[in-house]
């Protein structure tokens, strides 16, 4: 019994020595720094805090460091009130032990933590004898205050913390050789400005071996990223509900690799090999899932702007993205409920296995695709099918009337205009596996069996759509079912895409039921919606049509059930409206061109595409 009691006396008695506060202030300087409190130890430029309490420091250090090496339950708060050290070898902060640790920067003060020599990080390599960051934490890290913040890693990372770091407020710039910001378990910024400019990721958070770490939250603040890598990017989930982020990654759009359609000659492929050492260089980045529900968002990436391997949902906010690649790409689902989203410039808009569109505002420019559910990863998808020919999906019905042409005294509507279409040597299809298509990355090509096992679906209830695409303007390898929403489309001047693109080669159906819907575009591969459909739509072919004219579409009385104005070349209209109706007559007139259409059942208009044969992605 007195023995026991004697090693409990001695453990309380350590662990009120590891958790004793040692209020005082510490005071740097290269010709001997000085502390009030007698528990922290000087050795030269090296200053270490070895117990629990809140410290103010001020001074400098030429060739330093200040260490944390307390017992594991102290909790310690270090106030920085005009600080610079800095470190040629190593971090200047180095938190060894403790329980955690909060960075208070004093109001109106500047501090400034370096590490290594400066040197331009755009072209410098990381240092193999350095790790970690100019501030570094093998602890739960907070940063807080009303001051400034200003951390050089000229070695490697500029805040680095192998645990939760998490950024309350405060003015923080951070230049880093390797990432910006790295929370090995997670990255939590809820206010401040954050200016990061960085030879890798801006913001990381990197934990693979639990499931419940490894995550990025943005809650609030201002967040200015220049990356070489990945704006921001986290192992599991990166959600945004608040704040003002802007980002460029990889040097913008305008660096990505140039993409050519694949479909525009048979063989027209980018086929480039991509580096598989490459850099991923995307905005927001996600190994899981990334969230969007608030906030304003503006990217400019070389690489995806928003990027998952798993599921995306965007409930809220606004995005305005600018990429090389996907505006938007999930592996697995990307849901939209709400937001505003614009996507000023893409190889492809949206893309995913499963895409639902339920509301928000979306304006797309796309080079390729506009919207694409294609099974989820980058690249080829869809295969050569069953060769050349058949109708791509849609259903009969009869149109009739006439048009102002001059070429065709009779007025009578004509069927689509093949001519533009290539024809295959010698009628036959290429053969061989296709080549890498653009777009195609290592990096991004994982896939689970989530995505192989659900067939692709773009699903539209809701929501005002707009899209401008070379390629094909919605797109998808197998279902396309539209049951609201306000949708424009403005597809493709060639003859290598459509306005519309259904999976009926995979199987899949184009189905509409519901919202106002209009698709311009090439004729030779133009499609229409299934005979399933439960909400009247036609297809119509007219003479071309340029941009910048008034597309007008009436009923017999008169009554103007759509009216826009056309954004480029094209001479086919896809329209549904809930205003249509069985056994009425149509007039869409654009421009000088007017055509007639009879509504003789709830679909009209055949389709003209390839069928189950090319496969268009």
């Amino acid at each position: 019994m007195k023995k026991w009691l004697i090693s409990t006396i001695a453990a309380a008695i350590a662990l009120l020595a590891s958790t004793a506060l040692a209020d005082g202030s510490i005071t740097l300087s290269p010709d001997g720094s000085k502390s009030t409190d007698a528990s922290v130890r000087i050795d030269g430029q090296t200053v270490t805090i070895t117990q629990a309490g809140t410290y103010q420091i001020a001074g400098t250090l030429g060739d330093g460091a200040l260490i944390v090496e307390s017992g594991e339950n102290a909790k310690i708060t270090l106030v920085l009130g005009g600080v610079s050290i800095k470190n040629s070898t190593g971090a200047a902060i180095q938190i060894a032990t403790a329980d955690d640790v909060t960075i208070e920067l004093a109001e109106g003060t500047t501090n400034v933590l370096q590490s290594g020599e400066e040197v331009d990080i755009a072209v410098a390599t990381e240092s193999e004898e350095a790790s970690g960051g100019a501030l570094q934490s093998k602890v739960d890290l907070k940063i807080k205050g009303k001051g400034s913040l200003t951390v050089l890693g000229y070695l490697n990372n500029g805040i680095h913390c192998t645990k939760d770091l998490k950024i309350k407020n405060g003015n923080i710039s951070v230049t880093a050789l390797g990432h910006g910001i790295k929370g090995k378990n997670s990255v939590t910024v809820s206010g401040g400005t954050v200016t990061v400019t960085s030879g890798k990721d801006g913001i990381t958070s990197d934990e693979t071996e639990n499931e419940e770490k490894g995550f990025v939250t943005i809650e609030n603040g201002e967040i200015i990223i220049t990356s070489a890598g990945d704006g921001v990017s986290a192992e599991t989930t990166l959600t945004v509900t608040g704040g003002v982020i802007s980002i460029i990654s990889g040097g913008g759009s305008a660096n990505a690799q140039q993409k050519t359609d694949n479909m525009r000659g048979w063989w027209d492929f980018d086929n480039s090999a991509s580096d598989d050492n490459s850099a991923s260089c995307k905005g927001l980045k996600a190994g899981k899932a990334l969230v969007i529900s608030g906030g304003s968002i503006t990217i400019d990436a070389q690489d995806d702007a928003l990027h998952t391997d798993g599921d995306m949902t965007i409930s809220g906010g606004e995005c305005i993205l600018s990429t090389g690649d996907d505006g938007a790409h999930a592996a697995l689902s990307l849901t939209v409920l709400d937001g505003k989203i614009t996507v000023l410039t893409s190889y492809e808009g949206l893309e995913a296995n499963q895409i639902t569109l339920a509301g928000g505002e979306l304006d797309i420019t796309a080079s390729d695709d506009g919207i694409n559910a294609n099974g989820g990863s980058d690249g080829f998808s869809g295969g050569f099918g069953g060769g050349f020919g058949g109708g791509r999906g849609g259903m009969g019905g009869s149109f009739s009337g006439r048009r102002n042409d001059t070429n065709n005294q009779n007025g009578d509507m004509t069927p689509p205009d093949n001519s533009n279409m290539q024809t295959p040597p010698d009628g036959n299809a290429p053969s061989g596996n296709p080549p890498t298509m653009p777009g195609q990355d290592a990096a991004d090509s994982t896939t689970t069996d989530d995505t192989t096992d659900k067939q692709p679906v773009l699903l539209i209830t809701g929501g005002k759509i707009t899209v401008n695409a070379d390629g094909d303007g919605l797109d998808s390898n197998g279902d396309l079912r539209v049951e609201g929403g306000d949708i424009t489309i403005n597809g493709p001047a060639n003859g290598g895409n459509g306005a519309l693109d259904i999976g009926t080669e995979n199987g899949g159906v184009g189905f509409i039921s519901g919202g106002t819907l209009i698709a311009l575009g090439a004729s030779s591969m133009a499609e229409n919606f299934g005979s399933t459909s439960t909400q009247c739509v036609f297809l119509v072919t007219m003479n071309s049509f340029g941009a910048g004219e008034t597309i007008t579409i009436t009923d017999s009385q008169g009554n103007v059930l759509y009216t826009g104005v056309t954004v480029k070349s094209a001479n086919s209209v896809v329209f549904s409206s809930a205003d249509l109706v069985v056994g009425e007559t149509y007039t869409v007139t654009i421009g000088s061109n007017s055509a007639t259409v009879t509504q003789s059942s709830t679909v009209v208009g055949n389709s003209n595409g390839f069928g189950g044969g090319f496969g268009r992605h």
